[in-house]
């Protein structure tokens, strides 16, 4: 095998200045180096994204390195085929009708007073969709779906301390490996930005929608399929998983209006089953569709899904749903790895 000098690239830090390797790359050059399909069969970023990267340690890794060089291949997994949804789309100025609806309540929630030793939590179910199969495999590209599970994430306000993610996932061996209990010990966060945030950075975030808007596009210039398809990705994932103040939020939101493509969705259902609308764009390079989806009554952001549109040369059908996530609780704790109702008792 040739590892000595890949392998060393691999262990590279994800910041130079640091000791911790990013798992996603890390995954990507070991299927590189190893020749074999993925063992972290996570989302590939070209159908959906998790709202937060996840970083190993070096030494970790390098064991992971030599055990997945030994053993190759997945144990089973609790996923069944990657449902079909129908697709009810409306238009751009009903999208934008909504998103005002949405701003204006957000604007309406009482301001939080969090102190920079808490914790922002949040705890969603999320399932992604899994892919098999593919030039080089002898078999087909299949698409499968993860049963909907537990994620919970503890973030420190202010990032000066380690984070916490655990996230209940049916696991491959290559998550076997690294975290058997599913535990992702996160490293404080000393430089936020809009797809890192801490609480205080989005304190700071201007609530002018346009100055935000040109934020979140210097902050994200060069990244995903286009700039607005970046800029809409962005904002889902921190209405996703984050702890907005409401000016803040009703700023995003507003921003959303001003980004080329948003439509309406109708009759859209979250991880749990609960039925909302949604604010949608269409990335025309992939073929996929995001959804923002909120209740129709109090307009609170429920979750968000990933349908596929358009058919692509490696695509599923239109109408497979891709990932769907649905936010179960919000809240401010004392400490990472203790919800609310622990600390209440």
């Amino acid at each position: 095998m040739r590892v000595t000098r890949e392998v060393r690239s691999l262990m590279r830090p994800a910041d130079p200045a640091g000791t911790e390797v990013d798992l996603e790359r890390a995954e990507r050059e070991l299927r590189r180096i190893t020749a074999h399909p993925p063992l972290f069969t996570g989302v590939p970023r070209r159908t959906a994204r998790r709202p937060r990267r996840l970083v190993i340690t070096a030494p970790l890794l390098a064991a992971a390195v030599v055990a997945a060089v030994i053993v190759v291949g997945t144990d089973p997994d609790e996923t069944g085929p990657a449902p079909v949804v129908a697709l009810h789309t409306g238009t751009t100025a009903d999208a934008i009708g909504l998103l005002d609806r949405i701003s204006y309540a957000a604007a309406e929630k009482p301001d939080l007073s969090v102190g920079d030793g808490k914790y922002v939590y949040v705890e969603s179910k999320v399932a992604f969709t899994r892919t098999s199969g593919g030039p080089g495999t002898g078999s087909p590209w299949a698409w499968s779906m993860q049963q909907p599970h537990t994620r919970q994430v503890w973030l420190s306000v202010d990032g000066s301390r380690p984070g916490l993610l655990r996230e209940d996932v049916p696991k491959s061996l290559w998550d076997k490996m690294l975290h058997g209990d599913g535990r992702h010990d996160l490293a404080p966060n000393p430089a936020p930005s809009v797809n890192a945030p801490t609480y205080r950075y989005l304190e700071s975030l201007p609530t002018d929608p346009t100055a935000l808007l040109q934020r979140i596009h210097a902050e994200t210039g060069g990244m995903g399929t286009s700039p607005d398809q970046e800029a809409f990705t962005a904002i889902g994932d921190l209405a996703s998983e984050s702890l907005l103040p409401p000016k803040l939020a009703a700023a995003l939101y507003r921003a959303a209006q001003q980004i080329p493509g948003v439509v309406l969705a109708t009759d859209v259902a979250d991880a749990l089953g609960r039925h909302g609308v949604a604010v949608a764009r269409l990335d025309p390079v992939t073929g996929s569709r995001t959804e923002w989806i909120f209740d129709e009554t109090t307009l609170d952001f429920l979750g968000e899904r990933s349908v596929q549109v358009n058919r692509t040369a490696d695509s599923p059908e239109p109408g497979t749903l891709l990932a769907t996530t649905a936010v179960q609780t919000r809240a401010v704790v004392d400490r990472a790895g203790t919800t609310p109702a622990a600390e209440a008792s």
